[in-house]
């Protein structure tokens, strides 16, 4: 028995790969040739219920055996891929949710109404009756406390002691207290809002060698700063991060990747929001 019965090569410098469908599904067998596009041509044949046949052709000097044999170790890959991406749905589902209705949008408009209320059994209850998932929080969950209020709909009634514009005695005084203010910026007798010039500050940078000085602190500053990783071995592809900070991440081949060093509240803000903290700000 040979190590890997289910692949033939032919004497024209191709090999084919026979696939059980009922190990490998058409998602996952289109998935692992993705990756392999850059090197080598695909031509897929056989029956789908029964047994898939996969040819390849390398595009360069590379064995199309040692290819095959990629493949396969690639279709695992995926398989286990989208086991997980199965198993965190209902968690992906519920942190965007949570996002979305943080900011008052409706979650059924961007997701989809069957992948917007699949977050919780109450939901679930909901399509299984025939009714309408609500969207938002249940009664069972809160997004945040807010023993203040802050969240709710603001309404006159809580600017107690606030007066209604026109109606601020002092609002004459402010206007002449503004006035001496200026007068007060207008008065510079040290000359400290002139234009400066080298001749102002004696001794300040005199030589080159202060120059150069200067330049090597700068370059040091330089070297050092943060930036943004991600272990894309780790990520589910949920898309969270793509969804609060599209401008520094995207999805690649399922998975998510920096498109632009950034590092702002929004990277931060997905950093935390990623469910297998795969995102990682660190210095340079």
């Amino acid at each position: 028995m040979e190590f890997a019965d289910n692949v033939e090569v032919s004497e024209e410098g191709y090999a084919e790969v026979g696939i059980n469908p009922e190990i490998f599904s058409l998602e996952v067998i289109y998935s692992a040739a993705y990756t392999f596009l850059d090197r080598a041509y695909f031509v897929f044949d056989g029956d789908p219920d029964e047994e898939i046949k996969v040819r390849l052709k390398p595009k360069g000097e590379e064995d199309a055996e040692e290819l095959a044999l990629e493949m396969q170790n690639e279709l695992i890959n995926y398989a286990v891929y989208v086991i997980q991406a199965s198993r965190n749905q209902e968690v992906r589902n519920a942190i965007i949710k949570k996002a979305l209705a943080t900011n008052g949008v409706d979650a059924s408009k961007v997701m989809g109404e069957k992948n917007a209320t699949k977050t919780n059994s109450t939901d679930r209850e909901a399509i299984e009756s025939g009714q309408d998932a609500p969207i938002g929080p249940s009664e069972s969950e809160e997004y945040i406390d807010d023993p203040e209020g802050i969240a709710d709909t603001w309404s006159p009634d809580k600017a107690e002691g606030l007066s209604p514009p026109g109606e601020n005695d002092d609002e004459e005084e402010g206007d002449d207290t503004v006035e001496e203010g200026r007068d007060v910026l207008d008065e510079d007798p040290e000359g400290i809002a002139e234009t400066w010039s080298q001749d102002k500050a004696p001794g300040s940078i005199d030589t080159d060698e202060d120059v150069k000085e200067v330049d090597e602190v700068e370059e040091d500053e330089e070297d050092d700063y943060t930036k943004v990783e991600i272990e894309r071995e780790n990520c589910i592809g949920c898309g969270v991060c793509t969804n609060i900070a599209p401008e520094v991440f995207e999805l690649e081949n399922g998975r998510s990747k920096v498109q632009k060093q950034v590092v702002n509240e929004k990277v931060e803000e997905a950093m935390e929001a990623c469910p297998v903290e795969s995102i990682q700000v660190v210095e340079d």
